[in-house]
């Protein structure tokens, strides 16, 4: 056996592939220095100006060592020539036990001499710094980054910040160039060294402790927070700085602020900030960390950035309330969450609070609540419904002026007993005008056909449903008839509720109306005489109790041919009672008469005519604000007076002018 020659090449070659491998290849094509020292050099993905990799090689011993790391990542794995690229004879020889021993023998000498080092360079870097002036705020860096010194030193073109150990001696500091680039004082150590403001906590033993990386940010979070704030200089040192701080202050909270390194994690894949205030939790030596968001990767890393963004007084709030927050124990932060919700249902009955006006669709159906369209078996309801959605799906005038100007909406009919087929033959029967794409119908028999379930109590239907609403994008959705779409007891309220309290959330967050179609219940012959009510709607009062109006449609005692459109019940402004009948037009085809304001039951149209003749005369223009509602005999409302004047139109008695909201009449 004999000694091998180590050819400097193949020595160079393996550690640029142990470097690669470690992840802390060279930026640039460097050539690699093997003198025993260590070098500074550009990692891939460093900053301008940055040079956070290093590397030392000794070739001087028995077999090639060394090391390199990024002191981001606070990360040095060592390196040895790889034994088994050279011939076996000279291999047995450096795996003999005395030579075994010679190169034990070897590292441990240089770690002696390492420490030495280190000693000597503490003490040079102690007595350097003690004799530098205060740094002044005009500092470039300062300026820039919107901090104040606090107590580091200037090393006349650098700022110099102490380094401590927890015993507060400096052994260490660290050198921040007038354009950020940072440098740590040659060969003195770091593990475990920091720069603290506020850290004297006799007078609250209880106060949370915040660490992070940076000068800039620590220094900006306690100008924010005024908590005690502690640099641990890179996130690779974070652990060990807060391992130390824990073991001095075990009953202070300690929350890591986190880098939030988005740029380095898009070229590495990997986030060093993120991932070492995570190893600090994870270990026990913090409760928590919080790190800020950013829009883009490029805006920011830190705390001290996210301020430059938003602002100071913005991130201070913020700051607060997450460190208010991470300090809390378990127990304490469910009942903060609870809070919080409970917190986002609470409100004020305030007047003067601004609220969209009640927007109803066709004048008739509310925005954002459940109806019910009610009526027995075979009075029209169905009718009364497609020639309402015919309407809408032109716009204008809507049931012969019951709203008037109406813009053009689209309606979802889900047709359970009518069907499709028979909404076709009927719309070809009666020959009403309409936009087809905008009256969509989805035929539950043919759903069924194909197992496509439409249930609103299955979990499948459901789903069914709400996907079809956001294919169709409608303003009113119609279930014709109601109790097609689910096989719950309607007279039981346990059954019912959970249907009526999805579909009140379903109008509520899609900002549509939503109609049930329903029918009332069989009445005894002595209650024939009497009108509808919202009682007779079949079913569970839970029924129609979680509802915001009840429309229902009954013959007219005296002629059964004319239908009465009546308001049972309604958490809005009221409208009027008013019928429709179905007749022939003479050349083919089925029209829909309206009569807004009949006599036989009100007679509030009479009232507003009297009204109207008695304070304007024969072609004077005069607009809707100026009638005096309260001068009107009976009980009136804006909407009821503004279908009065458009049946006054509509029969000749009343001539208008100009759109709806300028619009004005005139007695004809």
């Amino acid at each position: 056996m004999s000694v091998y020659h180590f050819d400097d090449n193949e020595i160079e070659k393996q550690f640029r592939d142990f470097m690669d491998n470690c992840g802390f290849a060279p930026a640039d094509n460097i050539s690699l220095i093997m003198d025993g020292k260590i070098h500074r050099y550009k990692v891939k993905g460093d900053k301008h100006g940055d040079t956070s990799g290093s590397y030392c090689i000794y070739t001087d011993g028995t077999i090639p060592a060394g090391w390199a790391g990024d002191w981001h990542y606070k990360e040095f794995p060592a390196w040895h020539y790889d034994l088994d690229t050279i011939p076996e004879e000279h291999r047995k020889y450096y795996q003999d036990p005395k030579q075994q021993a010679k190169i034990k023998a070897e590292q441990k000498k240089r770690e002696e001499e390492r420490k030495k080092h280190q000693i000597q360079a503490a003490g040079e870097a102690m007595d350097r710094i003690r004799d530098m002036p205060d740094a002044q705020g005009d500092h470039p860096y300062l300026q820039k980054k919107g901090i104040y010194p606090y107590g580091i030193k200037d090393e006349g073109r650098n700022l110099a910040v102490p380094l401590r150990n927890i015993d507060g001696l400096i052994r260490s500091y660290q050198r921040i160039s007038p354009d950020g680039t940072k440098r740590f004082y040659p060969g003195a150590p770091l593990d475990g060294l920091f720069w603290a403001i506020g850290l004297d906590l006799a007078k609250n033993p209880k106060t949370p402790i915040l660490i992070g990386e940076g000068f800039a940010t620590m220094a900006k979070i306690y100008e924010l927070t005024s908590l005690p704030s502690v640099m641990g200089v890179t996130c690779g040192n974070l652990p060990k700085v807060a391992e130390i701080i824990h073991a001095k202050y075990p009953k202070n909270k300690i929350i890591i602020m986190a880098d939030n390194d988005k740029a380095t994690e898009m070229k590495r894949d990997f986030n060093p900030g993120i991932q070492a205030a995570q190893t600090c939790v994870k270990k026990g030596y913090a409760v928590s960390f919080i790190a800020p968001e950013f829009d883009k990767p490029e805006d920011g890393t830190d705390w001290d950035d996210y301020a430059l963004i938003h602002g100071d007084d913005k991130t201070s709030a913020l700051l607060m309330d997450k460190i208010q927050y991470e300090t809390l124990t378990g127990k304490e932060k469910a009942e903060f969450e609870a809070r919080k919700e409970l917190k986002g249902v609470i409100n004020s009955l305030n007047p003067a609070a601004q609220v969209s006006p009640q927007e109803f669709i066709g004048g008739l159906f509310p925005r954002k609540f459940v109806s019910l369209l009610v009526a027995p078996p075979g009075t029209g309801k169905t009718i009364f419904m497609q020639k309402f959605v015919s309407e809408l799906s032109i716009g204008g005038s809507i049931l012969g002026g019951f709203a008037e100007d109406e813009p053009v909406r689209k309606s979802l009919i889900f047709a359970g007993e009518a069907g499709y087929e028979l909404l076709i033959r009927r719309g070809a029967m009666m020959k009403w005008a309409i936009t087809p794409e905008n009256v969509l119908v989805v035929d539950q028999y043919t759903a069924e056909t194909k197992d496509i379930p439409l249930m609103l109590d299955d979990s499948k239907g459901w789903a069914n449903v709400l996907r079809t609403l956001d294919m169709t994008k409608p303003d009113i959705v119609f279930f014709d008839t109601f109790s097609s779409f689910h096989e719950s007891d309607e007279n039981k309220a346990t059954e019912m509720k959970p249907i009526m309290k999805k579909l009140a959330a379903l109008a509520r967050d899609t900002d549509i109306a939503v109609v049930l179609v329903h029918h009332s219940r069989k009445r005894l012959a002595k209650e024939r005489t009497l009108s509808l009510n919202q009682d007779d709607v079949i079913g569970s009062s839970i029924f129609n109790r979680l509802v915001g109006l009840i429309i229902g449609i009954e013959p007219m005692k005296d002629n059964e041919k004319v239908l009465l459109v009546r308001q049972l019940k309604s958490w809005f402004t009221s409208f009027s009672s008013f019928t429709f009948e179905l007749k022939e037009k003479f050349y083919g085809g089925m029209e829909v008469v309206t009569d807004l304001a009949p006599a036989s039951v009100n007679n509030t149209k009479a009232n507003v005519w009297d009204y109207l003749q008695t304070n304007f005369r024969k072609g004077e223009w005069f607009s809707s604000t100026q009638i005096i509602l309260s001068e009107i005999e009976g009980n009136i409302s804006d909407r009821t007076l503004r279908r009065i004047l458009a049946d006054l139109i509509k029969t000749g008695k009343l001539t208008r002018r100009g759109s709806t909201k300028d619009a004005e009449y005139a007695l004809s």
